[in-house]
């Protein structure tokens, strides 16, 4: 999903949130609770997808270097002849 995208769907997400809870239960102060709390969950969620996305980025770096620099970037005879040796 796009970033510019984000708080357009967060004010959705929001804004309908507080309409379902508002129908079920009339109490203002319950609204802004739940509301509060349905935004900091978003926001949690948010961060850790994008943490997760951090992190499979720079794992895909190791690897890539370790492919590079490792054993396993010889030709196969010279392992062979590394291995009898």
């Amino acid at each position: 999903m796009p970033f510019r995208n984000f708080p357009h769907i967060f004010c959705f997400l929001l804004c309908t949130d507080a309409l379902a809870i508002y129908v079920v239960s009339h109490p203002v102060r319950s609204l802004f609770v739940v509301t509060l709390a349905h935004s900091l969950l978003l926001q949690i969620a948010y961060i850790g997808s994008v943490f997760f996305l951090i992190c499979l980025a720079a794992l895909a770096e190791m690897s890539k270097a370790l492919r590079t620099l490792g054993p396993f970037n010889e030709a196969p005879s010279r392992r062979r002849a590394g291995m009898l040796a």
